[in-house]
């Protein structure tokens, strides 16, 4: 396990704060498009106007990556950036843009936004979200009357959408026990929660550990030595922004807060 703690963790460079990060996307992005009004919403989140079309850029998917390559912050910002720009162009969002990813269930609450988000188990919830090129965009009840669709079938279509938005599952298996890590380069690897059979070979009761707002862990339940590997983990990992505080038991098709100490 130390290895692979190493592999996601270990021997980087100390990462810059999320709101340092935010403030050079500001200011790069009031270089690449100076017509653009950009304003604070959060750490997370800027509301950005151009003309008179008007959206969200959330920084956090970005700022995920570049903290996996702390090394690399020119490169994932000069990424931010460009999606940024291009962005300009962008057409409407619509239906075939929304995701769902996973989220604290507290997600969003200190904004005042009216965002749609389902409880999964334990503080986990599943968001529903456009994907666009710049970033993940929470979606308002507002919204729904626009794009003519009921909350279930929204969330049903975000869930069809996943399938072919979130790519390839980036796998990593802890050294010496089959306790599992999933990411995906698409930035929506936690929607896979909602869409098990992606992921989980067929186990048909999961211990899960939502890690980050990019990533998850699981293993076999009935698997004694990976619920132990993946316990110990839990205790010593130090994520900044952690998604989840608690393991989630997917069993029959049903989730299930367990605690940190049931397992």
């Amino acid at each position: 396990m130390v290895g692979f703690l190493k592999s996601i963790f270990g021997g980087k460079p100390t990462p810059i704060s999320i709101t340092e990060f935010r403030d050079q996307f500001i200011a790069g992005a009031r270089k690449v498009d100076p017509a653009a009004e950009l304003e604070v919403i959060d750490d997370k989140s800027l509301s950005v106007r151009r003309g008179d079309q008007q959206g969200t850029i959330f920084v956090e998917n970005a700022y995920a990556r570049y903290l996996r390559e702390p090394a690399r912050l020119d490169f994932h910002m000069g990424q931010l950036l460009t999606l940024f720009a291009n962005a300009a162009q962008e057409s409407s969002l619509g239906v075939n843009q929304l995701v769902v990813v996973a989220r604290h269930v507290d997600y969003g609450k200190g904004t005042g936004a009216d965002i749609l988000m389902r409880p999964l188990a334990g503080d986990v919830g599943l968001l529903l979200a456009f994907d666009t090129p710049t970033a993940l965009g929470a979606v308002m009840k507002s919204t729904l009357a626009e794009l003519e669709l009921t909350e279930d079938e929204a969330f049903a279509r975000a869930c069809e959408n996943l399938k072919e938005r979130i790519g390839e599952l980036v796998v990593q298996r802890f050294e010496h026990a089959n306790v599992f890590h999933i990411r995906a380069d698409s930035g929506l690897a936690t929607g896979a929660l909602a869409l098990p059979d992606l992921w989980r070979n067929g186990v048909a009761a999961c211990v899960v550990f939502a890690i980050t707002r990019e990533a998850f862990l699981w293993c076999d339940m009935t698997d004694a030595k990976a619920v132990t590997a993946l316990r110990q983990f839990a205790k010593v990992v130090k994520v900044p922004d952690p998604l989840s505080n608690t393991f989630l038991a997917l069993e029959n098709g049903a989730w299930r807060d367990i605690g940190m100490q049931e397992v």
